[in-house]
């Protein structure tokens, strides 16, 4: 989530930085890709129960 527009991610900027884990070397090719599947995978969002504009969401 972008909350600042234009602003620096210094943790992004670092973690860009380190070296890869040595456990992704140790990967076959399909477990590298069920990783990289996993590390991609949204699970779908629901609508909100309670819209915020509704008496008594809080």
């Amino acid at each position: 989530m972008i909350v600042w527009p234009g602003r620096r991610d210094r943790f992004a900027e670092y973690c860009r930085g380190l070296p890869p884990h040595p456990a992704e070397d140790a990967l076959d090719a399909a477990r590298r890709e069920r990783l990289g599947r996993a590390m991609a995978y949204s699970p779908p969002s629901e609508p909100d129960r309670w819209p915020l504009d509704t008496p008594g969401a809080f």
